[in-house]
């Protein structure tokens, strides 16, 4: 017998929290794919693919014209920032990151564009 997730409410809300990002600067909603869309004026970051990944994984961003200097900041989950990765390229564009001499852990990963966060996102590394 098939169960009506729409029965249990705490289902129902743990489906909205996946599918709706919550854009607090900007104090407005956004499917988390439209992020091309919503945000072209600051920049943005795309998750890495893999997530969690092993060896390599790969960072997608958005830097906007307007920008004069960018990079991705590398932090483990207590703070520690591990690389400063400036992003020599303004527009679109993806990095690769080698991941086998990090120890498991969770880590964030912060687009600074001309000194001020944009976007952060986490990655998983597991071994």
């Amino acid at each position: 017998m098939k169960k009506n997730i729409f029965k249990h409410p705490l289902l129902i809300v743990g489906f909205l929290f996946l599918c709706i990002s919550i854009n607090a600067q900007e104090n407005t909603f956004y499917d988390s794919h439209d992020e091309e869309r919503i945000r072209p004026k600051k920049g943005y970051l795309k998750q890495n693919t893999p997530n969690p990944t092993r060896i390599q994984t790969k960072i997608g961003y958005q830097i906007p014209e307007s920008a004069r200097e960018a990079s991705i900041v590398l932090s483990h989950i207590n703070g520690d920032i591990i690389h400063d990765i400036p992003i020599k390229f303004i527009g679109g564009g993806e990095i690769e990151l080698d991941t086998r001499y990090l120890p498991t852990g969770l880590y964030i990963y912060t687009l600074l564009v001309d000194g001020v966060r944009v976007d952060s996102k986490k990655m998983l590394i597991i071994r």
